[in-house]
């Protein structure tokens, strides 16, 4: 996953600004395996499909366990608490017909928002490569 800083304004229409798993973008072009489509008028969606759980690590039991039996303070143990991430992030992009699903492993709460930024960031483009067409004459 990549982006090109806020801001910046390309000035090649196939310079790549931005990547997410197997799809990336330029100012104007959308490239996908096997093909590629205009970037205005594209529709980008992210559904997260991760799962985050909560749980007592190992370590901690033991620990409980074994100070418990000497003070009461052990049972402070059971209260650390271990936090994963896990699953994936599904991007889709649309233009007309074409329509393609990336799948992105989650490793983290910060893969999530990483690929969060970057399909808004894709957004802003395709709004932007839509304002750039030509009017009706």
């Amino acid at each position: 996953m990549s982006m090109v800083p806020y801001g910046a304004q390309p000035q090649d229409a196939h310079h790549l600004l931005g990547a997410v798993g197997d799809i990336s973008f330029s100012a104007h072009t959308v490239n996908v395996p096997g093909r590629s489509f205009p970037m205005a008028g594209t529709i980008w969606n992210v559904r997260d499909m991760s799962v985050t759980t909560t749980r007592i690590p190992g370590w901690a039991i033991v620990c409980a366990i074994l100070f418990a039996i000497f003070c009461l303070l052990g049972l402070f143990f059971l209260m650390v608490k271990e936090t994963t991430t896990t699953g994936y992030v599904e991007v889709e992009v649309r233009h007309g017909a074409d329509y393609h699903v990336s799948q992105i492993p989650v490793q983290g709460t910060h893969t999530i928002m990483q690929v969060r930024q970057i399909v808004d960031y894709a957004r802003s483009l395709a709004t932007w490569a839509y304002g750039q067409q030509p009017g009706p004459a």
